[in-house]
C-alpha cells in the first residue's frame, strides 16, 4: 500500500483482513513466515519502501505477484495501482 501513513495504514489492513489470521490454511501459512498476523505480510509505506519490499519479494523467488490494494486512505487504491504500474518492468 501507497501510503505515508504506515501506521495508520498497518491497522486499517490488521482490522479488514483479520478473519485471516484465523482461518486455518493462511493461519498455517501466516505462523510458517513467522507473522502474527495478515498485516504483518503486507507491503505498507512510501515509494522507496514499497521498491525495497518488491525487490525483497522477487529476489526471495517469486515469480508471479498478485497485489490485493485496499483502501487505506482517501486514494491509496489509485495511488498504489498507479505506482504498481509504473515499477511494474522493474520486478519482471
Amino acid at each position: 500500500m501507497l501510503t505515508h501513513a504506515a501506521d495508520e495504514a498497518h491497522a486499517h489492513i490488521a482490522k479488514s483482513y483479520e478473519i485471516y489470521g484465523q482461518l486455518p490454511n493462511y493461519r498455517a501459512i501466516l505462523d510458517r513466515d513467522g507473522y502474527r498476523g495478515p498485516a504483518d505480510a503486507a507491503l505498507i509505506g512510501d515509494e522507496a519502501t514499497l521498491r525495497r519490499e518488491l525487490a525483497r519479494v522477487r529476489d526471495s523467488g517469486v515469480t508471479d505477484f498478485n497485489a490485493a490494494i485496499a483502501e487505506t486512505d482517501s486514494g491509496a487504491y489509485e495511488r498504489t495501482f498507479a505506482f504498481l504500474a509504473s515499477v511494474q518492468r522493474e520486478f519482471t
